[in-house]
């Protein structure tokens, strides 16, 4: 526009006549009326926004907590907890800002409504427009309430890094996890499975020889070989328990008086043992079926062992005077006492607590942890020809040559005495040693192990008979399994958890007080432009209702076209700068005061 081609006196903008702008006014009888109440004029929004960043709080507590421990491959269907994390943070802080903004509309209207200066406006008006605002209303502590929520929801978004910073994944983590588990073991074994009982009376019942299978039993267990055993699919180590053949032990204990003294007649030897360890076949029911029978019988394995703990006696021991068999003279004779350890082992189906772990099982803790499900009636061996092999004779014979062992003390005569061991267990149990001119010590009981050494051997013996015999019934068995598994782990360090959730709240909590006085209102306020002017009765606004909301005074106004610069007022013919009619407004002048 041409300011030359303008006349010299404007006319102001509210000297125009108003019918000249299109104007939408109200009648007085329907003006809006001042309306309060505390549900009526009740923040919906802001409180409802407030209400979804404590939600978006809480969730992240959730998050953290829920996926602390949990594989990565599993939880969040393939998302990672900060992806979630980030999410609840940028939605929080917007609903901290929206609830903040409508705090800041409450508190400074409600200072309108109750009095001030206008420097105290703007300063409420400056405490919630920036955070340089606030920190400059907090140094001089004015609108102090709206410096310190306007502080505390800037600093609440670092809680999102807080939050990211708390969740973290960790490599190779062991979890324990429960899955079902096919293991192939036989409850019974095959009759003919372990031994073989030679068709001859002089051999009465004993067992002659093992069968092929049981003898590779014995071939693995004396080398230790690993029982191999398929992917089971539950984790390494895999711990569970498993019903298959085995022995339930039957135990008493005993003692007897034990003489050291040796027997002229059996070369120097004493004429009991200090130390002795058998195996022996064991009949159910019947007295004496044993010798040359050859009627079928129930039977069971059992194990002894004799043992001194503890004695103290002197190199060399010799008879009584009065003794004619030795005709020595010496000391008089030394008695002890020795412990009798007996254990029958019955055949039953035991449940055993096993362990995979590289492809391989086996069993876990000792004889005292497995729990007797069921009895078996194991036939003992005989000498009939219609019955020549036997489980029960198997294993007698096994433990037989396995834990047949002796100890005896010998008397050289004029050399100092010594003893005589036989067998393995006697040497692997002995705690003898000389003091002082004489022997002192004794023997430890090695039942425990025998039995141990005996609930090996008949589960690897049902191991193998299922893997030979899948035709067995209750051959493979199916049981629950608790497995370690190695998975990358989600980790939450509660520390940073916690000072995030304390960053969040304080953001909120400072939120709140803006909110009080909201029921002193009579109608719906905001910070809108046209609102506040119409608040400081501008003349632009004057015919355009004073209680309308923002909403209102733009359906009342809707095609205004509007302009600041200068305005020349006819009264006085000063030109301001102010807004006025885009038709009559002129843009500002350099270097003009106004």
């Amino acid at each position: 526009m041409d300011r030359k081609a303008l006349p010299t006196h404007v006319t102001a903008f509210e000297s125009i006549p108003l019918n000249g702008y299109p104007y939408q006014s109200r009648e007085i009888d329907e003006r809006l009326p001042w309306r309060t109440g505390f549900w009526r004029r009740f923040p919906l929004l802001g409180i409802c926004a407030l209400l979804g960043n404590l939600l978006c709080i809480g969730l992240a507590i959730l998050v953290l907590e829920s996926s602390n421990g949990q594989a990565t491959a599993t939880w969040g269907d393939g998302f990672q907890p900060s992806i979630y994390l980030a999410i609840l943070n940028v939605a929080g802080n917007l609903l901290l800002a929206f609830s903040l903004a409508q705090g800041l509309t409450i508190s400074f209207w409600r200072k309108a409504l109750n009095g001030g200066t206008l420097a105290e406006l703007q300063y409420y008006w400056t405490a919630g427009d920036s955070v340089l605002g606030a920190i400059r209303g907090s140094f001089r502590w004015r609108a102090k309430i709206n410096a310190f929520a306007c502080i505390a929801v800037s600093l609440s978004v670092i809680r999102g890094p807080l939050n990211q910073q708390a969740t973290s994944v960790v490599l190779n983590t062991q979890m324990q996890m429960q899955s079902s588990v096919n293991i192939p073991i036989a409850q019974q074994l095959p009759s003919n499975y372990t031994g073989i009982t030679p068709f001859n009376r002089g051999f009465g019942t004993a067992t002659g020889s093992l069968t092929v299978p049981f003898a590779n039993v014995m071939k693995q267990y004396s080398t230790r070989q690993g029982i191999s055993m398929p992917r089971s699919g539950c984790g390494d180590p895999c711990l569970f328990t498993v019903k298959g053949f085995g022995f339930m032990p039957n135990c008493n204990f005993s003692s007897s008086n034990f003489s050291m003294m040796p027997s002229k007649t059996n070369a120097g030897l004493s004429d009991n043992p200090a130390f002795s360890t058998s195996a022996s076949i064991y009949a159910f029911g019947n007295p004496n079926p044993l010798g040359s029978s050859q009627s079928p019988y129930y039977a069971g394995v059992q194990l002894q062992s004799l043992f001194v703990d503890n004695f103290t006696t002197s190199f060399k021991v010799t008879r009584p005077k009065n003794d004619t068999l030795s005709g020595e003279a010496g000391a008089n004779d030394t008695y002890y006492t020795s412990t009798i350890h007996t254990c029958v082992l019955r055949g039953g189906v035991m449940s055993y607590p096993v362990r995979i772990s590289n492809f391989e099982i086996t069993l876990r803790g000792s004889y005292h942890d497995d729990v007797l499900v069921s009895p078996i009636d194991l036939n003992g061996p005989t000498n009939n020809f219609n019955h020549p092999n036997t489980i029960v004779g198997g294993f007698q014979y096994a433990a037989d040559y396995l834990f047949r062992s002796s100890a005896y003390y010998h008397q050289g005569g004029a050399t100092p005495s010594s003893w005589q061991f036989n067998g393995s267990l006697a040497n692997q149990y002995t705690k003898l040693g000389e003091t002082g001119g004489s022997w002192t010590g004794g023997w430890s009981d090695p039942m425990d192990d025998m039995i141990n050494n005996i609930r090996e051997i008949a589960f690897r013996t049902a191991i193998q008979a299922a893997a030979e015999n899948s035709s067995l019934s209750d051959s493979t068995r199916t049981s629950l399994a608790t497995g370690t598994f190695l998975y990358n782990t989600y980790a939450t360090d509660r520390g940073y958890m916690i000072a995030g959730t304390m960053v969040g709240l304080f953001g909120a909590l400072s939120v709140l007080p803006l909110y009080r006085g909201w029921s002193q209102f009579g109608r719906k306020f905001s910070m809108s432009p046209l609102e506040v002017a119409k608040a400081f009765d501008a003349p632009l606004l004057r015919e355009v209702d004073c209680n309308s909301t923002s909403k209102q005074l733009l359906q009342q106004v809707p095609g205004w076209r509007i302009r600041y610069g200068e305005v020349h007022q006819a009264a006085d013919e000063k030109v301001r700068l102010a807004f006025g009619d885009m038709r009559t407004v002129l843009p500002p002048m350099e270097r003009r005061t106004y």
